[in-house]
């Protein structure tokens, strides 16, 4: 999985940003957020839900995993950054109700 990071890479305050069901991580909000929170000292990770890297890589629209595949995104977003309590987690629309549900498990 691909990430991009904003902010200062040795920060204690990350929040994790996933991005909402019709654009990915490189997209104008997603990246004024990230842009906005690192001017605050926070290290920002980005990344890409599995169907939106196959978008980028086949060019072909797809509609977003199940919610079940969602929620292991995220788990594995979250091991490979944690450990989970050091970091925050959320983002745009889709992105930020399944970090929802996987803060709430």
């Amino acid at each position: 999985m691909k990430f991009l990071i904003d902010g200062p890479k040795n920060s204690k305050r990350v929040f994790v940003l996933a991005h909402g069901a019709g654009v990915g991580m490189e997209s104008d909000w997603m990246t004024q957020m990230a842009e906005l929170l690192a001017e605050k000292k926070i290290k920002v990770i980005r990344f890409n839900f599995p169907y939106m890297e196959e978008m980028v890589r086949s060019g072909t629209k797809r509609p977003p995993n199940t919610a079940k595949q969602l929620k292991e995104a995220w788990k594995e977003v979250i091991e490979a950054q944690g450990p989970a309590e050091k970091i925050a987690i959320g983002g745009k629309s889709m992105g930020g109700r399944i970090a929802s549900l996987v803060a709430d498990e």
